[in-house]
Order: structure tokens, then sequence, then C-alpha cells
């Protein structure tokens, strides 16, 4: 949960930039459940004292709803403080290491680009075949790309599945 308020707009500003505009902390937020209440909203005068303290605040919870760490005031806008805090709350959370994740999404979602530069280079080499014929090699590169066009279907189907 991220407790924010809006009359401190440079450091918002700040911490959107220097944490949530890093792609690995994007991709390992989707496996979390993320709230960022304002703090002008919450009920209760006692909490908004509780709560607005030390903003912008970062506070990270089990499935169960006990507070597993925080993170408050200037260390909250750090991405090496917030990149550590999440690890540790990804490793209580996950089986799978959270550097071992973000690689294996990054490759997945790398994917479509590499597809399409191997697709393009197929297509250049069936062109040039064209004026020097090649049984054997055009025979190859027809099943390079009925290969390539089962690993981009699969491929769609996984970036689809990340992007939920």
């Amino acid at each position: 949960m991220r407790i924010h308020d809006p009359a401190d707009g440079k450091i918002s500003r700040s911490l959107e930039a220097n944490v949530f505009g890093n792609e690995r902390v994007g991709l390992a937020l989707r496996k979390f459940h993320c709230y960022r209440p304002n703090v002008e909203t919450i009920r209760g005068e006692e909490l908004r004292r509780r709560y607005s303290k030390n903003l912008p605040a970062f506070r990270f919870y089990d499935p169960a709803g006990k507070e597993l760490a925080r993170l408050e005031a200037k260390a909250s806008t750090s991405l090496a403080a917030f990149s550590k805090q999440f690890g540790r709350t990804w490793d209580r959370s996950y089986t799978r290491k959270l550097r071992d994740y973000t690689r294996a999404t990054t490759r997945i979602l790398d994917r479509p680009d590499r597809i399409e530069a191997r697709r393009a280079a197929i297509e250049r080499d069936l062109a040039r075949l064209a004026a020097k014929p090649n049984s054997r090699k055009k025979r190859a590169l027809e099943t390079a790309a009925k290969k390539l066009e089962q690993d981009r279907e699969t491929t769609r189907r996984k970036v689809s599945m990340i992007m939920l």
C-alpha cells in the first residue's frame, strides 16, 4: 500500500520517476494487490494522524493482513530501498525468487521483437532464393517459418497472460 498526500507534488513526482519508472518494479508489482490511498480521505482523525506522519510511505502486508515491512519518508523515494524491501516481501510470499521472475517475464516480453526480426530474415532469404533457386534451402526456410509461426502464437498467449 502506498500512502500519499497530493500536496507533496515534488516528492510524488520523484517517487513516480525513481521507483515506478523502473521496468522491473512494474513487472513485479503485477503479482501484488496495490493500493494508493490519499491521506486526506482516511476516515478517523487518529488513523489519519498516524498514517500522515512520514509521507510518502509504503506498507507491505501478507495475505492475512499482517504488516511485513514499511518504508517511510525519504527512504520510500529510493529505488534501492524499495527494491530491497520489496524483494524481502516477495521472498516471504512466493517460492520463486523475484530476480528469476523478472528475468523470465522480461525474456517473454522481448520475444515478439526477436520473432519479428527472425521472420524478416527468413523472408529476405526466401526473396534471395527466388533469384537463385535452391530447393533444399527453400524447404529449410519454409520449415523454419512454420516453426516461427507456432512460436509466435505461443508467445502471444504468454504475453497476454502476463498483461492480465
